[in-house]
Order: C-alpha cells, then sequence, then structure tokens
C-alpha cells in the first residue's frame, strides 16, 4: 500500500477513535480502570518505545510499522 494511502487511513482511524489509553501495567489485556490513564495522541507517539498505549487498536500491520518510523511520526501534525 502506497505510504499517502496508509497515512490517510491511519489518520482517519485516529480520528474515529479519539481517546487514547495507557496501561499503567504495560498488559493490554488489564483494562480495568485503575491500569488505564487517558493521554494525548501526542504523547503516546512520544513514548512509542517505553509506553503500552492503544493507539494500534484498529491499525494494520503495514500501518502500526509506518508509525513505528521516527521519520513519519516527525512529520505528523498535532494541532
Amino acid at each position: 500500500m502506497e505510504y499517502q494511502t496508509l497515512t490517510k487511513s491511519i489518520l482517519r482511524k485516529w480520528r474515529s477513535q479519539a481517546v487514547f489509553y495507557r496501561f499503567l501495567d504495560y498488559d493490554k489485556s488489564n483494562t480495568s480502570a485503575k491500569n488505564l490513564k487517558q493521554v494525548t495522541l501526542k504523547e503516546a507517539l512520544a513514548h512509542i518505545n517505553d509506553w503500552v498505549c492503544d493507539w494500534d487498536l484498529e491499525l494494520t500491520d503495514p500501518e502500526v510499522a509506518l508509525v513505528h518510523s521516527s521519520l513519519w511520526r516527525s512529520q505528523v501534525i498535532f494541532q
């Protein structure tokens, strides 16, 4: 899939998701309220290598791979 097509798909899914959570114990299967902290997408992506968050909830494998690219993330503009 083309870079621009993947980017559009990722951004569309993130707009739809709207709310992002960090899993404090690093376990995505533990969805108890005390294990979840609401974070911004910008925060989640800034900590992509040291937090477990649900930013990848609806993304395909190629989309996740693209988000893991620091070059791609540096070009995403947050408002």
